[in-house]
Parts: structure tokens; sequence; C-alpha cells
């Protein structure tokens, strides 16, 4: 669960790495009202070019695509940060992906547990975030009894269907094809230090 102590833990966390790179970063909240419909999202302005953007809420209806593309417009460098709490954000399909492992289903491709464990059920907001980004997301990882508090980068790919126990006469398309809402994250990277948010790729 989200609460608001740990968005005002990230939101803090993430200014204290931010201010060796930019010494004047300030969280700003952006009052609802107009097209984030009554959503208060929290932007980290680091200078007059850079600004960090948070994802530690959900963001319904598309609302946060806008208000990231309308960063993009006004800054040259915007960063995001999600954040991984495991329930609302970064959430394990393992039970779903293990059920039709063993029942010879559409994800019997997906029977080693240390593989099965890396598939995550992404939200509109994360797979916007690894489309845009090239398959990478970027979490704050809150402390908790088994993990440390920390940034890491993860890589996406999308989890790949396999309907070959459907017979093609009675199947629908293809026997594979890649999952909406299934991806599995290659490899993880701890980012360390300071942060400084990158420039933006030209379109």
């Amino acid at each position: 669960m989200i609460t608001r102590e740990r968005r005002l833990r990230m939101r803090e966390y993430l200014v204290d790495r931010l201010r060796p790179s930019y010494p004047d970063a300030e969280p700003v909240t952006l009052r609802g009202g107009g097209d984030t419909d009554g959503v208060n999202p929290t932007l980290i302005v680091c200078n007059a070019d850079t600004a960090v953007l948070l994802v530690d809420q959900v963001f319904p209806d598309g609302i946060f695509e806008v208000l990231h593309q309308e960063a993009l417009r006004l800054k040259k460098n915007v960063g995001t940060f999600v954040i991984k709490d495991g329930d609302t954000f970064f959430r394990s399909a393992a039970r779903d992906i293990h059920y039709k492992a063993e029942k010879e289903l559409s994800l019997k491709g997906y029977d080693d547990p240390s593989e099965v464990n890396k598939i995550i059920n992404l939200r509109p907001e994360e797979k916007y975030l690894q489309t845009v980004n090239s398959g990478k997301i970027t979490y704050y990882q809150p402390v908790s009894d088994r993990l440390k508090e920390g940034i890491f980068t993860y890589v996406f790919e999308p989890v790949r269907y396999d309907y070959s126990h459907i017979d093609k006469k009675q199947r629908f398309g293809a026997a594979k094809k890649d999952s909406r809402k299934l991806f599995k994250w290659d490899h993880a990277t701890e980012i360390q230090g300071p942060i400084v948010i990158g420039k933006r790729e030209k379109q």
C-alpha cells in the first residue's frame, strides 16, 4: 500500500540524491484540477532545464501520459521514478503464471521458477514508461525487511503467449504473440551516488 508516509519518504530521498547535482532541487505539488482530474502529482524542479516526475500514486484515465508529455514540452531533461511497492506498482504475476504453466496453457513456456518470479503485471503508467524509454523503468525501492532503500533501473520485455495447445482451426490469430500486460524484467541496475537526469533522446 502506498501510504502518505511512503510518498513523503520517496520525495525526501530523491531530493537528497538529486541535490549534489542540482543544489536548488525542490519538490512541487501540482494541485488537482483541469487535466489532472483531482490527482496531485509531485514534480521535483531541479533547474530551468531539468525536472523529475514522481509516479507515487495511481494516475487514472491516461493522466500520467498527459503530464509527462507536458513536462517534456517544458523541460529539456525529464526524469521519472516509480515507487516499487509490489502492490500498486511492480506487481508480481507469478501466481497466474504458475497456474497457466502447470496446466499447459498459454504461459507453458514459463516453467522456470526463477524466470516466473521476474514476470510483472505492469500498470498503464509503467507500460507507458517502458514504451517511451526503450523498455527501461527506474524505481524507487522503499526499505523493507528484505530490501534496502535505493534506486534501481529494470529492463523489461513482453511475455510471449503460446497458444499452440489450441487447434489452429479453432484458434483466432497467431500461435504466439506478445502480452499487453505481462512483462519480464531482464536485469536490474542499482543507481548509486548522486542522481543525474540525462538528456532525452531526439524523437
